[in-house]
């Protein structure tokens, strides 16, 4: 994009601090949370008690409520695919999404026994741990079609905790009394395996089907982590200190366990590993409640979960902080926005925060990617500058973007652009702005838009924005050439719309944009109130509210149709001997419409 002239400088500076910690993430929800699994290093699930589901999106910044459809407590959650998960609880329940956790769907097998721990091979073949509260029966349940139907492979007294499959041939479950239960053909069949304890096994971690780790105890006395190295047949006791409830290892070597110690036997905790499980030691413990479940992808990240809805996040955390100043002095208003790079280098807006009155801001709390910034300057002091992106422009499809890696530290500085006004003339510039399918606004004129006019050559800039209607106007404008472009971070612009003005009591109108999920376009089919003299249709006012007048070039015989923009007819008329029609269109839903008319397409604006 050409740079204009500019009249003086905001000097913004970036600073990018990286630390490592348990940071508490916000979440909306103050009951217990006992399983949390994540997909990628974006997407993760937390269920709990009471029903709750919970779903993040953005590497924990943000949980929003999943509606599971029940109350009871939900206790293990887990997701084959990025689409499909599972989710079992007490009263039997099973619960199934196949839209990545959007929707749940109950699939429970049976309102009379307590679900325990899931684990699935695919997204249609897993099993699922049910039994009674007394601990007289517990079941091992399979599906091979997702939930439609059960049968169960394993039966015994107790309980089952949970599983681990280092393969598609090869799981282990923990139960209690001691017992291990180990398949070597896919969960057709279980036996148990002897071990020289009588603890209630819960963690279990298998790296292939000989070597694994266990671990129990018997809350809140004692606690032991036992390994193996040919596939159960003999255990090893590392330690009778500390005890387990779940285990997450990054590697061989690497291991985390929520569980309890000698030192204090009623909080669960976390403890780590270097050495495969032969010894552990307490990991800074966040907060002061009993942690229930972990799940890390590395030594650099990882969730926890535990009472009270509360959420741990273990990364490099990133904190993006930056001063504002123009000429060297600092501004005492303005806004800081954060968009998060997604795919195929679209953004979205994470965060956005008022500078304080010495021009300060910090977004913190962010996890490794990429991101870009933006200052909007609203110093009274200044009011000639252009919202800004890190790379010295004013358009986000050419920002500079901030990569937040491991133990990355990045300084950048963003010069806000600065324009004066044109001189003052007679002629006017006006158009719409109106989403084509749906994006951003419904089919909806857009408002409060920024529309941007350059002179070229020159430099000379105006900025305003689109109304509520969707219409942007640009007043008193000179003779000479001008650029006339639209930024909506996260959507591309295909081109810019060049508009010249000859003399000086020229208006011109029709100058359009249409958006979509694809970006924003240059969009003449939008029509004003202008003549088509080619096709012999006009269409006025538009946008329109209550009436919507049609002039056709001759009095005759037409034919028109209206549809929505999802193709549905909304009217068909056929007309005789006719030059003009006024229809009636004040109970037309606001959005955008279709005039069919001699194999031509028009389209109007209802608000």
């Amino acid at each position: 994009m050409k740079r204009f002239i500019i009249l003086f400088g905001i000097l913004f500076s970036v600073l990018i601090i990286s630390g490592q910690n348990w940071v508490e993430q916000k979440t909306p929800t103050k009951k217990n949370i006992w399983s949390v699994y994540f997909t990628n290093v974006y997407t993760g699930y937390a269920v709990g008690n009471g029903g709750v589901i919970l779903k993040t999106s953005n590497g924990g910044l943000s949980w929003k409520h999943k509606n599971s459809g029940v109350k009871d407590l939900l206790r293990c959650v887990f997701f084959p695919t990025e689409m499909v998960g599972y989710v079992s609880g007490e009263k039997g329940v099973i619960l199934k999404t196949t839209d990545a956790g959007d929707n749940w769907t109950d699939i429970s097998h049976s309102s009379e026994t307590e679900g325990g721990g899931v684990w699935f091979l695919t997204s249609d073949k897993g099993f699922i741990v049910e039994g009674d509260d007394q601990f007289t029966v517990v079941n091992i349940l399979r599906t091979l079609d997702g939930g439609e139907t059960f049968d169960t492979v394993y039966s015994s007294s107790g309980w089952i905790s949970y599983f681990h499959f280092p393969d598609a041939q090869n799981g282990f479950a923990t139960a209690s009394d001691g017992k291990i239960l180990r398949t070597q053909d896919g969960g057709k069949t279980w036996r148990g395996l002897g071990t020289s304890t009588t603890l209630w096994m819960s963690g279990v971690y298998f790296f292939d089907k000989d070597n694994g780790i266990i671990g129990g105890g018997s809350y809140p006395a004692s606690g032991e982590i036992l390994k193996t190295s040919n596939g159960g047949d003999k255990w090893t006791k590392k330690t009778t200190s500390v005890g387990s409830s779940r285990l997450s290892f990054v590697s061989s070597s690497i291991g985390y366990n929520v569980g309890f110690d000698s030192i204090n036997w009623t909080l669960k905790r976390i403890f780590k590993t270097i050495d495969g499980g032969t010894t552990w030691t307490p990991s800074p413990h966040p907060g002061v409640v009993p942690i229930n479940d972990i799940q890390m992808f590395d030594e650099n990240m990882g969730y926890a979960v535990g009472d009270s809805g509360l959420i741990y996040k273990y990364s490099n955390s990133y904190s993006i902080s930056g001063k504002a100043k123009v000429g060297g002095n600092s501004i005492s208003s303005g806004t800081a926005k954060l968009f998060e790079l997604t795919k195929n280098h679209k953004s979205k807006l994470i965060a956005s925060e008022q500078l304080d009155m010495q021009g300060n801001y910090s977004f913190t709390n962010l996890v490794s990617g990429e991101y870009i910034v933006s200052v909007r300057c609203t110093d009274a002091l200044y009011p000639n500058t252009l919202e800004t992106y890190y790379g010295d422009v004013d358009y986000w499809e050419s920002a500079q973007s901030i990569p937040l890696l491991w133990n990355d530290k990045t300084n950048a500085d963003v010069n806000i652009i600065a324009f004066s006004d044109p001189p003052l003339g007679k002629a006017r510039i006006e158009g719409y702005v109106v989403s084509l399918d749906g994006t951003r606004a419904g089919n909806d004129p857009i408002k409060d838009i920024d529309v941007t006019l350059k002179k070229v050559p020159g430099g000379e800039v105006k900025v305003v924005k689109t109304k509520w209607s969707g219409m942007y106007e640009f007043k008193d404008m000179p003779l000479g050439d001008y650029s006339i472009s639209i930024d909506i971070p996260g959507l591309p612009m295909d081109s810019f719309k060049t508009v010249y003005i000859n003399n000086s009591d020229t208006s011109i109108a029709n100058v359009n944009f249409g958006v979509d999920s694809a970006g924003i376009h240059v969009d003449q089919t939008i029509s004003t109130n202008e003549f088509d003299k080619e096709k012999g249709l006009s269409i006025y006012p538009n946008p329109a509210s209550l009436n919507l007048i049609i002039d056709f070039k001759m009095k005759a015989n037409h034919k028109i149709v209206i549809r929505n923009l999802v193709g549905q007819d909304v009217l068909n008329l056929e007309l005789r001997n006719t030059k003009r029609i006024q229809l009636d269109i004040s109970d037309y839903a606001s959005g955008v419409y279709v005039i069919e008319f001699n194999n031509h397409a028009y389209k109007f604006v209802k608000y």
